[in-house]
């Protein structure tokens, strides 16, 4: 069912053609030669009244829009970097203790029903269970997660990552992506200074 219907013409306009097809339908029905029975002649007055109201309409060539809305959840994807990179150390913690405070705090504003969680590292799996999240060995792939991205078209999509790649191409950035992407950093890429 539409939610909206919309005319290419003022409303004015119709009502005007309504009225004025009923006007010269009337004059020409009001009185029959030979007489006819009252209700076919109103029968007969609408009828007229109808085609002309129609041939009128057919001068301001009208078109009918129907506006359909229909609502759908966002897609939302969060990936998480747990590759061998995570265990470096900087300073007190290290960033695999940045990641676990990140997702602690992300599962608080994303919807959780419409939120897909992913680990990658090398390969993408699929996270069930945020309470099973652990660190890998496995080198990290960030291409594998734009192709992922690209293919669900995700509406939102969030990285928990270093950014350094240690198995395939540099992802391509130039592709335009479906959605919005967020990068969350983890980490310092520069070591700190004595």
């Amino acid at each position: 069912m539409p939610e909206l219907i919309q005319l290419n013409i003022s409303f004015l306009i119709v009502l005007l053609a309504a009225i004025l097809a009923f006007s010269i339908s009337y004059f020409f029905y009001r009185k029959t030669n030979p007489a006819i029975p009252e209700y076919a002649r109103w029968i007969l007055l609408f009828l007229r009244a109808l085609v002309l109201f129609l041939i009128f309409l057919i001068f301001f060539t009208p078109t009918v829009r129907l506006v359909f809305f229909k609502e759908q959840p966002i897609k939302t994807a969060v990936f998480i970097d747990n590759s061998k990179s995570m265990s470096i150390k900087n300073g007190q913690s290290s960033r695999w203790h940045q990641v676990k405070r990140i997702v602690e705090q992300l599962q608080n504003i994303v919807p959780e029903q419409s939120t897909t969680w992913f680990v990658f590292n090398s390969q993408i799996k699929p996270l069930t269970n945020l309470d099973s999240l652990k660190l890998s060995e496995g080198a990290t792939n960030l291409q594998q997660v734009l192709q992922r991205i690209r293919q669900d078209r995700y509406d939102k999509s969030i990285i928990i990552s270093d950014g350094i790649v240690t198995d395939g191409l540099y992802p391509n950035v130039k592709q335009r992506l479906p959605g919005q992407l967020f990068t969350i950093p983890v980490g310092k890429t520069k070591s700190t200074f004595d």
